[in-house]
Formats: structure tokens, C-alpha cells, sequence
């Protein structure tokens, strides 16, 4: 009776056994010997890992594998993390991987490539809960993650009552990963508003509904490699000052016209306050928003003396079917921190 090692498997078989199997596996298979090392740690076996995952293991494949691929290109350690990553979401909804500090370590980057975990309701609460102590990349990366997402109509009204009020009571921190939070509860507070057919609120069910682009329609690739986003799944101390420096360089953008030009932009608004509780306005929709050159007057009137402001965004004579109205906003920069 003939014995075949494994150590004399081609290369071929040791690749195939890697890519149906688990990411972990796999990384402990590579750490064996040099020659498995060269079979198994290879960008293409991860992302086959993960295109099996989303075929076998998950209900849906919103996984924009594209937009890792830009991310990654061919480095098989950075394939290796979202393949890890994925497999830990799965243990995560299974109940078998719980780590309350990993999970903001992790989660948010695989929201800003559509994994399907942001369809989960586990991850829906999890990703709201006000508790969460993160910071301006990974506030940054649920936010554009939020704004991707279809709105979830499943909660009662009494859920929703109760989600709102906790919304609005949630204090304002003066630092970009507090207003980012702050930003984060606003857009899940609009997003049921615009979507919401019947609901507790008799005014907002008469809102024509205003159709929201879906997780697989809002692009959410960088632009360029001057708005490639850090990675938070490091989580080093190069990452943290990778971000910074993102930051900087993406907020002081703002004040040059090839980033944002000068003219008008089509939009909706809608507001609600903490002391009108129940009382949404409905959204008024077609405003034209003009962007104008900051002047001494809004500078001198600006609430923050030591934020540097770069622009303003104006949009007179407007109007919402009561009154005519005009809005004026002034885009700052706030120190990262």
C-alpha cells in the first residue's frame, strides 16, 4: 500500500484544497513550509476564498470584489485580511465570535465594500449602538457604508418612536468623529422618512417617496489614489497617521474648484429637532445649491474662531409649498482628532 505526503502534492491540488477552504486555514496551511507559503499565499486564492463565501455561505453577493481588487491589487496579504474578515462576520452571526473591541476594527471596511453582513440586523444595531468608541476613519467608513444601504422599514412604531428619540438626544461631540456619528444617526433618520409608505407619522406618509440608490447602484470606489482611504483593519500606528494625512488632504480639497466647481447642484432636505419630537418636515426637493467664495462677514460671524473655513454654500428663494426660504452654510475644516 502506497503512501502519498502531503509535502509532494502538486502545486495545483495544494492551491485547489486552499481555495475550498477557509481563510484561516489557508494562512495556517501557508505558514507550514516555503512551498506551501508559495502555493497558498497568493492574491487570487483569497479572492476566490471569499466569491465561494458569497456563493455558499451568505444569502445574498453584494460583495463588490472590484472595488477590493482596486484596494488590494496584487498583494496577497491585504486579499488575506477581507477573506479573514468575511469569515469572522460569518462566526459573528453565528454567535461564535462576539470580541466587542475587534469588531469596529474590522467591520467598517467591509460595509465600504458592500459585504452582505450590512444587510444583517445584528450588524444594523451593532453599527448604531452609541456606545461604540471609534475613531474618524472608522465613523467615516459606516457613514459611507449607511449611505449606500436601501432603508430598513421593519421596525414598529414603537421602535421607531423610541429610535428617533434616542437619535435626537444623542449629545453633539465637538470633534469630526462626533459630528460623523451625529451625521451617521441623521442619514438612518432620513432614510425611513423619505422611504416610509405608512408609519407614525400621519404628515410623513403622504411624502411622495423619493427612491434612494441601493447598496449595488452608489459607487463607493476611491476617486484616484489621493482619496485611497487607509485601511482601519490594521489598526498600526502607520495606518492611524495614513488617515490623518487622508484627512487633511481630502477636507482642504474642498476649498479648490476642480474638487467642487462653482455653480449649482440639484438636492432635498429635511429637518427635525429635538424639541418637535414627533414631527418630521417632508422633504423639499429640486433646491439649488450655489457655492460661493467665503467673504470677511461669514468668517468674522464663524462659531468656531479656529476653524478654518473654506467655503460657503448658499441657496436662496426656495420653497417647500408654505414659504419661501434661503440657506446658508460655510464648509470648515476641523481638526482631526
Amino acid at each position: 500500500m502506497s503512501v502519498t505526503n502531503f509535502e509532494t502534492l502538486p502545486n495545483e491540488l495544494v492551491k485547489l484544497i486552499a481555495t475550498r477552504s477557509d481563510a484561516t486555514t489557508t494562512l495556517n496551511l501557508a505558514r507550514t513550509c516555503r512551498r506551501f507559503r508559495a502555493a497558498c499565499l497568493d492574491d487570487l486564492i483569497f479572492r476566490e476564498i471569499l466569491s465561494n463565501a458569497q456563493t455558499d455561505l451568505w444569502h445574498n453577493s453584494s460583495l463588490d470584489l472590484v472595488a477590493i481588487s482596486e484596494r488590494c491589487s496584487t498583494d496577497a496579504h491585504l486579499w488575506a485580511r477581507y477573506a479573514v474578515a468575511d469569515q469572522r462576520a460569518l462566526a459573528a452571526l453565528q454567535g461564535e465570535y462576539l470580541g466587542s473591541k475587534d469588531f469596529i476594527s474590522w467591520l467598517p471596511e467591509l460595509l465600504v465594500v458592500k459585504h452582505p453582513i450590512m444587510y444583517e440586523k445584528w450588524c444594523i444595531d451593532r453599527s448604531s449602538d452609541t456606545d461604540i468608541d471609534s475613531d474618524e476613519r472608522q465613523m467615516f467608513c459606516i457613514v459611507m457604508a449607511q449611505l449606500a444601504q436601501e432603508s430598513f422599514d421593519n421596525r414598529s412604531a414603537r421602535d421607531m418612536r423610541e429610535f428617533l428619540d434616542k437619535t435626537f438626544d444623542c449629545p453633539v461631540v465637538e470633534t469630526s468623529a462626533g459630528y460623523l456619528r451625529t451625521m451617521y444617526n441623521v442619514i438612518l433618520v432620513v432614510q425611513r422618512l423619505l422611504t416610509t409608505r405608512s408609519s407614525l407619522y400621519n404628515h410623513a406618509a403622504r411624502v411622495t417617496a423619493i427612491s434612494l440608490p441601493g447598496p449595488l447602484k452608489l459607487a463607493l470606489r476611491p476617486l484616484g489614489r489621493d482619496y485611497q482611504l487607509p485601511l482601519p483593519l490594521s489598526g498600526s500606528k502607520l495606518s492611524t497617521k495614513d488617515w490623518q494625512k487622508w484627512y487633511v488632504r481630502h477636507s482642504s480639497a474642498r476649498a479648490k474648484s476642480s474638487d467642487i466647481p462653482e455653480g449649482q447642484w440639484t438636492g432635498y432636505y429635511t429637518y427635525g429637532g429635538s424639541f418637535m419630537k414627533d414631527q418630521l418636515d417632508a422633504p423639499m426637493v429640486e433646491i439649488q445649491f450655489v457655492r460661493r467664495r467665503v467673504d470677511s462677514v461669514v468668517l468674522q460671524s464663524c462659531a468656531d474662531p479656529e476653524a478654518e473655513v473654506l467655503d460657503t454654500i448658499m441657496a436662496e428663494n426656495c420653497r417647500d409649498g408654505v414659504a419661501s426660504f434661503k440657506i446658508e452654510a460655510a464648509i470648515q475644516l476641523l481638526e482631526s482628532r
